[in-house]
């Protein structure tokens, strides 16, 4: 018997690789709207916990100057799936804070 992974209490969400989360009709998987929905909770909570602005954390993650608090404030949306560079920063930046604290 398969063990389940667990994911906050519940069994973890699945997503296909084959249809990169997306069902017949081009739709987000349920799943992937989850993923996005606590990867956004968890994006405000560390740009607060910081004490900076959207901006200053679009900065810090990289993003331009000028669009940094429209892509901040849209992945604390979940309307933004960011792209693996700014992932791989967002983890070392969630990583010093950590050790900071």
């Amino acid at each position: 018997m398969k063990k389940a992974n667990k994911w906050n209490g519940k069994t973890a969400p699945t997503i296909s690789r084959k249809t990169n989360g997306k069902d017949s009709n081009g739709a987000e998987s349920a799943a992937l709207v989850l993923l996005r929905q606590d990867f956004a909770l968890h994006c405000r909570r560390l740009r607060t916990g910081m004490g900076l602005t959207q901006a200053e954390f679009g900065k810090l993650l990289g993003y331009g100057k000028t669009n940094g608090y429209v892509a901040v404030s849209r992945l604390e949306r979940g309307e933004h799936k960011p792209q693996q560079e700014y992932l791989v920063r967002f983890m070392e930046i969630q990583i010093k804070y950590d050790n900071r604290v």
